[in-house]
């Protein structure tokens, strides 16, 4: 019996044989070319190939799993027609004379390279959308087919180096048991399709795993993320029984998730959705969501070659917050830097972006853009329940210039004859210097929203996309626990709410001891609400409360984990 550990995506337990997938993009000859209109045909009639194919790609994924996950069919589609990727094609074709094969993988490279030299894991992840375009395309102009994942007949654990999305809308879950891949992050698409489809996940395990044979027996962990290779009979038993628990609890979650999450002793609290599209909106109430803790407006600005303008941004607020049934939706300000590509901004590349011109310093930067969004936002709360929330303040000054040029903006619509409302002003905090100056910072906003993903990395000083520090980077280190636990003891005292939105607010686990600690709002992705929600009705705050200052005496993250494991069993067993 051998184990391999990655980073657990998909919580659940899969029990079942190996199935080995490797992808990759065809192999490329350069080939010579006398007639370049001939090869542009061809390009040309790859491209209107590809489209259809999106088309139905994104038509499958919205009848099986609705239209936010279809969403990066559309992606692709609006890539095929973006100049930058396009003409450049077009160009190398009439200028190097070389088949159109050779020109898209020359492309390709070039743009996957400037991706994945990127610290944001988000835009890391945004080069398999090239790989795949790139690899489909390829497939195309070579005669090769597009389906590669139709040869399952029955179910298995895949195991690949990693997945496309055009591999992802192959994937039956009834054939597919549970996923793991050498390659990958917690924003890759085979990460966001497994959680979707409720399939247990670990990415980023290590080109080991590729070694294991086709029909091996595995046991798959997505909740610790491990993979057991042929496990002993006893063992194989223990995991039986619990995946037969996690799936009762499940199916009984999820039957409550509509009603509100009420701790033993009373304590209502609020939990919300994290949300990136108007399409997630549509699900936000139907998951149990009381409203948007956070939504992300980067998907506004990405993907184009000027930035959105004040209507449109206002279109998509508005009709956000419409499909809200007044429940309160906080829209987080453009959250961007040196390593997310925005062309229209002509951003200078940095060594290290994390630590750059991102967040509220680049808004403030770029005056202009940020009053547009500001406009947006004010102009859409005038008729709906909205707040603001400004992202990577470190500084009191900061919170003091974007609250001056959000004045500003409500002088100008006043001007304009401009309704507008009167929305609340929080801001995130996820740096230890906004959490140290809590007490100073809540006597200038109405909320807190604690972001763990930041705040674990720049508190551990440990990059969260690198495989090398993972296990560093984890919110559990007391460190980090401290100073959630110091903001909210802070925030409350100025009697202002916090609330989460990073990765551990979604993580049951943490559950008891965000209540124990006072956490005043739950926010976090979709699929997650109704387990949280039924972790709060578990525990009441008094009990949740006697061990928070134990937990934070602990020396490390093993110790944290042990015991949280340990209290969580203890409730599972009453």
């Amino acid at each position: 019996m051998k184990i391999i550990k990655g980073i657990a995506v998909s919580s659940g337990i899969a029990i079942g044989r190996a199935f080995i997938y490797i992808n990759s993009i065809p192999s490329v000859q350069t080939r010579p070319i006398e007639n370049s209109s001939e090869e542009l045909e061809r390009l040309e009639s790859a491209f209107e190939n590809l489209e259809q194919h999106l088309a139905e790609y994104k038509d499958n994924v919205s009848k099986k799993l609705g239209k936010d996950q279809a969403e990066i069919f559309e992606a692709h589609r609006m890539m095929l027609h973006d100049p930058a990727f396009r003409d450049e094609i077009q160009n190398i074709i009439r200028s190097d004379r070389i088949c159109a094969e050779a020109a898209v993988k020359l492309v390709s490279d070039r743009l996957q390279a400037t991706f994945d030299a990127m610290q944001d894991e988000f835009f890391r992840a945004r080069a398999n959308d090239i790989k795949d375009i790139t690899s489909q395309i390829i497939r195309i102009l070579c005669g090769l087919p597009l389906a590669r994942l139709e040869s399952l007949v029955e179910p298995v654990i895949l195991i690949a180096n990693d997945l496309y999305p055009s591999d992802t809308v192959q994937m039956d879950k009834n054939l597919i048991l549970g996923l793991v891949t050498s390659q990958g992050s917690k924003t890759s698409h085979s990460a966001i399709l497994a959680r979707s489809l409720q399939i247990p996940a670990i990415v980023g395990v290590g080109t080991e795993i590729l070694e294991i044979k086709k029909g091996e027996k595995l046991i798959l962990d997505g909740t610790d993320g491990q993979v057991i290779i042929t496990p002993d009979p006893q063992t194989e038993q223990v995991y039986f029984y619990r995946q037969q628990k996690i799936q009762i609890d499940r199916s009984k979650n999820s039957s409550t998730a509509l009603e509100p999450a009420i701790t033993r002793d009373g304590k209502r609290i609020q939990v919300l959705a994290n949300i990136g599209s108007i399409a997630e909106a549509e699900r936000v109430i139907s998951s149990g969501g009381e409203g948007v803790g956070l939504l992300r407006t980067e998907f506004l600005f990405l993907d184009r070659v000027v930035s959105p303008s004040e209507e449109e941004q206002l279109d998509v607020y508005t009709s956000i917050a419409k499909k809200l049934d007044n429940y309160t939706l906080t829209i987080r300000t453009l959250d961007v830097g040196g390593d997310k590509p925005l062309p229209y901004l002509s951003l200078t590349n940095e060594n290290n972006p994390f630590l750059g011109n991102r967040g509220i310093r680049l808004c403030l930067n770029l005056p202009e853009l940020f009053r547009v969004q500001l406009r947006a936002i004010l102009r859409a709360s005038a008729e709906h329940q909205i707040s603001i929330m400004f992202p990577m303040i470190t500084t009191i000054e900061e919170i003091y210039r974007a609250k001056a040029l959000l004045d500003e903006v409500k002088n100008d619509l006043i001007a304009c004859k401009l309704p507008y409302g009167d929305p609340k002003i929080g801001i995130m905090i996820e740096t230890p210097s906004s959490a140290l100056m809590a007490d100073l910072f809540a006597t200038q906003v109405s909320f807190f929203s604690i972001g763990t993903n930041d705040l674990t990395q720049y508190t551990l000083a440990a990059d969260r996309t690198n495989p090398m520090v993972q296990e560093i980077a984890d919110p559990y280190n007391p460190a980090v626990l401290r100073l959630i636990f110091y903001t909210i003891q802070n925030a409350h005292k100025h009697n202002i709410p916090v609330a989460m939105c990073g990765e551990l607010a979604g993580d049951t686990l943490a559950t008891p001891l965000l209540i124990g600690m006072g956490l005043d709002e739950f926010s976090m992705s979709l699929n997650a609400i109704p387990d949280v929600k039924e972790m709060i009705r578990r525990w009441s705050v008094s009990e949740a409360s006697d061990f928070v200052n134990r937990v934070l005496q602990m020396p490390d993250v093993k110790s944290v984990l042990a015991f949280l494991r340990q209290i969580s069993k203890t409730v599972d067993e009453q």
